[in-house]
């Protein structure tokens, strides 16, 4: 009972009725599908991570500044009532000087067939949960990272990161540490370790 469908992207994109699209594709396809949805006038909610490199990023950025629209990563937890209250308090210097983040995101991913492990469509631990770790460090940092290293486990038939270690380091001097993983049990959290307090948040 769906009143409308298309049969095709590029149909859907025609569609002058249509304000704004979102790209759920595989990570591989988001640049090509976003700078054709900004062509065609469209604003793009593009699922993370938002591309596989930062030239295509600032590719799809350009397209959509010339298409006057709106481009925004699907990071939904930023509008979450519990983060936007943990922001008002690092506003308010609850905790003090923010000294240190840290998160982790990881699942046990057993289905070897599973998308999130092909590497020709963009797979690995960190574009698919990583990017959440990374995301939250910056967002919680209030900054963009000065410094950043990582260590990755790599699968020895995917030739993904099943696993991946990181450490950032932003221009204040805050740190951040972060882990994600296909081959660990579930884990989601986010930690912020202040001068004179920290926050816990966990799922």
């Amino acid at each position: 009972d769906i009143p409308r469908a298309f049969g095709s992207y590029e149909a859907l994109l025609a569609d002058d009725e249509i304000e704004a699209v979102y790209i759920p594709l595989p990570n591989t396809l988001h640049k090509e599908w976003t700078i054709r949805a900004a062509q065609a006038g469209k604003h793009v909610i593009c699922e993370k991570p938002l591309a596989i490199s930062a030239a295509e990023c600032e590719g799809m950025r350009a397209a959509c500044d010339v298409g006057r629209v709106l481009l925004m990563e699907a990071l939904p937890y930023h509008f979450h009532s519990q983060i936007l209250r943990c922001r008002e308090l690092l506003a308010a210097g609850s905790i003090g000087q923010v000294r240190l983040v840290q998160s982790a995101f990881s699942f046990p991913l057993s289905d070897r067939e599973n998308i999130r492990l092909r590497r020709e469509l963009g797979g690995g631990a960190l574009f698919d949960v990583g990017c959440y770790c990374v995301a939250v460090l910056r967002l919680m940092s209030g900054e963009e990272p000065s410094e950043v290293f990582a260590f990755a486990e790599l699968g020895q038939t995917t030739h993904v990161d099943e696993a991946m270690t990181g450490q950032i380091r932003f221009p204040s001097g805050t740190l951040g540490t972060f882990d994600c993983s296909f081959n660990m049990q579930f884990r989601q959290f986010v930690e912020i370790v202040g001068s004179e307090g920290t926050i816990y948040l966990a799922k």
